[in-house]
């Protein structure tokens, strides 16, 4: 599956930032499978983005999706990497936090 990482330093980007028709422009995209853990995942972002790559740089993973009851968009977080650093959502996988393919 194709994935879309929009990556943000010091904070998440704010749910009004995404839409039917404009997306943040920082994006990343991965192509992946469910079973992937959040530290594969991390290693992933960090081949591509220097900024990202010095040991101790937390990785804070959530997936934004339409709410078609109230309008536009909710989010859910997933879990939390560090570079350098292992730890205790480094295995958890798309597939375990009910990640759905196709939702944005």
């Amino acid at each position: 599956m194709l994935l879309r990482v929009f990556c943000s330093m010091g904070r998440h980007h704010r749910l009004d930032e995404f839409n039917r028709n404009s997306v943040p422009s920082n994006e990343l995209q991965i192509y992946t499978w469910l079973d992937c853990t959040l530290r594969e995942l991390m290693t992933l972002i960090r081949e591509v983005n220097p900024d990202t790559r010095a040991k101790g740089t937390m990785f804070q993973f959530s997936t934004v999706y339409p709410d078609p009851r109230r309008g536009g968009f909710r989010m859910k977080d997933l879990g939390q990497t560090c570079s350098g650093t292992r730890g205790t959502d480094d295995n958890i996988t798309l597939h375990s936090r009910k990640f759905q393919i196709g939702t944005m």
